[in-house]
């Protein structure tokens, strides 16, 4: 065995599981799932000696299991759980001993390789047949698992996931900015999804999209997305032909997933992808970090949800996509107006100056900078709630 292995004296019971599938074999089983009564595992030999084969196991979830054999979801991918199990067990096939292993301990050695599929001739066996319509497919541990998903939970998943994939349509197309920004309606219809049946399952949705050529092209992008995992290298490299906008989405689905404890796979008749909250940490933790952009501008028109002239600091809603600008005003902004309205009854074309840098967590972080305002058509209702200077 190894020495990297980094096991404590304290055994748990060998575990009695029952092999339900050999998946890869060589010189004997390499991967299996098994079941207990808990569920179903994912099991992997990792290292042996003379007298057992030690095996790395974590459990998977029904959706984990279909993104296995779909080629969305890697085997490493799928071990690298909160909790994982490291048993030996002889060459007969007995359990010995197993231990509750901390997943931070394991190393390169211990793990499959990174990006490793199961093989191409066992998802073809296993893989149920591809989608005929689109479909979302969301699952979890924990709660998730016994309790349904929460609708608090699937409201923020499907907003965030929605909103990402606004904002892949509008960088692969001309319409538009490629940052953040008012862009044409016509582009946000077209990337519109919407549900369409609900299925058997996890908890599966049927999705109609506005264009199916829209949503195509979208998805091979979201699956290159998905696909590129925590590696550095492939997920700059896929971030960056989207644009800043996508990296920020992305990072707000991965949150609310991780958040929420839930996986999400999503095919259609040419591919599939899959995302979890088990791997969101490290997939943050990958995004292209340090870089800073020249400044750009946009124009928005919305309303201020708050403006003190006095901290010289506002925050701006964009009425079209709905995005939020909190930042500093410029003092020849002031010197330009003598009072700017607050609140729904008044609307504004402004213009922002937008830096955005990625920190040190991965994230997108952009400061904002108002430089110019004036005034758009007032509301059905022509209310223009009076600013009083220095109000927030």
């Amino acid at each position: 065995m190894r020495s990297s292995w980094s096991l404590s004296e304290q055994l748990q019971t060998a575990p009695n599981d029952e092999i339900e599938q050999v998946l890869v074999e060589y010189n004997g089983p390499q991967v299996v799932t098994l079941r207990d009564s808990l569920g179903v595992k994912l099991g992997v030999a990792s290292d042996e000696d003379e007298s057992c084969v030690r095996w790395i196991q974590a459990y998977i979830t029904e959706t984990e299991r279909k993104a296995l054999f779909d080629g969305a979801l890697t085997i490493r991918d799928a071990l690298l759980k909160d909790v994982v199990y490291v048993v030996d067990v002889s060459h007969d096939g007995t359990p010995l001993r197993s231990w509750d292993y901390d997943p931070s301990r394991l190393t390169d050695a211990d793990l499959p390789k990174r990006g490793a599929l199961l093989p191409r001739a066992v998802r073809e066996e296993f893989a149920q047949a591809a989608a005929e319509f689109p479909e979302l497919r969301l699952d979890g541990g924990g709660v998730a698992r016994t309790n349904g998903v929460a609708f608090r939970a699937l409201s923020s998943v499907l907003d965030s996931f929605q909103r990402l994939w606004n904002a892949i349509a509008q960088s692969i197309t001309d319409e538009g900015p490629k940052e953040r920004g008012r862009w044409p309606a016509v582009l946000a219809n077209a990337a519109e999804l919407s549900l369409g049946a609900a299925g058997h399952g996890s908890l599966v949705m049927h999705v109609s999209p506005s264009d199916e050529h829209v949503f195509n092209e979208v998805a091979r992008k979201f699956e290159s997305l998905a696909k590129a995992g925590d590696d550095p290298a492939k997920l700059t490299s896929a971030l960056a032909k989207l644009g800043p906008r996508v990296q920020s989405r992305y990072g707000e689905l991965l949150g609310h997933l991780q958040k929420q404890d839930l996986q999400l796979l999503t095919r259609w008749p040419f591919g599939s992808a899959f995302v979890s909250g088990d791997a969101a940490a490290r997939v943050l933790s990958a995004f292209p970090r340090g870089q800073i952009e020249k400044p750009r501008t946009v124009k928005v028109i919305g309303t201020f949800l708050a403006f003190d002239s006095i901290k010289l600091d506002f925050e701006f809603k964009d009425e079209s996509s709905e995005d939020k600008y909190n930042g500093q005003v410029d003092p020849e902004v002031l010197e330009a107006h003598e009072s700017v309205a607050v609140g729904r009854g008044s609307r504004y074309v402004v213009t922002i100056e937008v830096q955005s840098t990625v920190t040190h967590a991965g994230h997108l972080h952009e400061s904002n900078t108002l430089r110019s305002i004036a005034p758009a058509e007032a509301t059905e209702d022509g209310a223009r709630p009076s600013y009083e200077p220095g109000a927030p």
